[in-house]
């Protein structure tokens, strides 16, 4: 008899995922006719294109707007842009931004590091202004401007991604060579991460002084251990060094100073109450509040699981409480305001 509580193969989890996702499409519809999106190939050095998602809001004269890099969840095995257009296409209408969705390597077939280096040098090569306004926006009217901000995040690995690239982009601006190797640097710096229901590690990860906070795993698993099983699995099939920058910015080896310094200014998290990764955030929120020059907040949300926006039509995560928690965050990491007053998109 086949175990009902065995964890599905990466084959099976796909294979749902995708299923969910365009029963989510179809409730959503078409594009609004406030924005404008389209599909781009993003190219690796190493030839490998990151398909990728472009939403932007219309504009009938020329504009500028700040861009946001949305990394998609997913465990770093599945996942598709298309699970955050959702929100992509709200962040973009209500918070006037230009909203990138695009896809990274993956597990089992490129496994760790190639999610968080893939994901590297695809803001690498959005981080150079010229790449979409000299491409894909050349013809419209509207145009990225990335002094206006340039924020990079996401859902559950999408928010590891977030928060790894800020480390990362901290640990190169200070020299450290060795962690960024033959990867190309950022043309603009990041201003801003967005860090939704994140994963940053095991308690191996969780600085000393912090790891009586990291109590989550335990207190939040289902009477079966089939959610610790999951990310036990998760961690096994990525094949993720728990110890590696590239796994949690808390692994850098790097001065408070320095990373002060060059790490963006402002960083977004937040998690659900009742979610296993709960204490990612709070370990992520505490720890970047004893860092003297970032201005960070995290929210854990009461009652919530491990939920974010996204395209499938799962009710809990279209709640007015997910959505407004994801365009707060951003609105504060965008230095902007939203009008509350409009009905909340899909």
């Amino acid at each position: 008899m086949a175990d009902q509580n065995a964890i599905p193969s990466v084959e099976v989890m796909r294979a749902q995922l995708v299923d969910a996702v365009a029963a989510g499409v179809e409730e959503m519809g078409p594009c609004p006719d406030d924005l404008d999106e389209a599909w781009i190939d993003i190219e690796l050095k190493d030839g490998w294109k990151s398909r990728t998602k472009v939403v932007w809001p219309k504009s009938s004269s020329p504009q500028s707007f700040p861009l946001v890099i949305y990394f998609y969840g997913g465990g770093f095995i599945t996942g598709s842009p298309t699970l955050v257009l959702a929100p992509a296409r709200g962040l973009a209408s209500l918070l006037q931004c230009v909203v990138v969705c695009p896809t990274y390597k993956m597990a089992p077939e490129d496994p760790f590091p190639a999610p968080m280096q893939s994901s590297w040098e695809i803001c690498a090569w959005l981080s150079d202004p010229a790449n979409l306004n000299d491409g894909l926006l050349k013809d419209a009217k509207s145009k990225i401007d990335l002094d206006l901000g340039f924020v990079v995040g996401g859902l559950s690995a999408g928010g590891s991604l977030g928060a790894i690239i800020g480390g990362v982009m901290a640990a190169s601006a200070a020299g450290m060579t060795d962690v960024l190797g033959d990867l190309p640097t950022l043309k603009s710096r990041v201003t801003g991460i967005f860090a939704g229901i994140l994963f940053l590690g095991e308690e191996v990860t969780v600085p000393a002084e912090l790891k009586a906070l990291f109590r989550s795993r335990k207190e939040n698993d289902d009477p079966y251990g089939q959610q610790s099983a999951y990310i036990r699995s998760m961690i096994d099939i990525a094949k993720i060094d728990l110890l590696s920058p590239w796994c949690s910015p808390t692994n850098l080896a790097i001065s408070k100073d320095d990373f002060a310094k060059y790490h963006p200014k402002r960083v977004f998290a937040y998690g659900g109450e009742e979610d296993p990764f709960r204490d990612d955030t709070v370990v992520y929120g505490e720890w970047l509040k004893t860092i003297a020059g970032i201005d960070s907040r995290y929210l854990v949300l009461p009652g919530e699981a491990h939920t974010a926006w996204v395209t499938p039509n799962w009710p809990a995560c279209h709640s007015k409480l997910i959505k407004e928690t994801t365009l707060d965050g951003m609105a504060w990491l965008l230095q902007k305001d939203w009008d509350k007053t409009k009905e909340l998109p899909y």
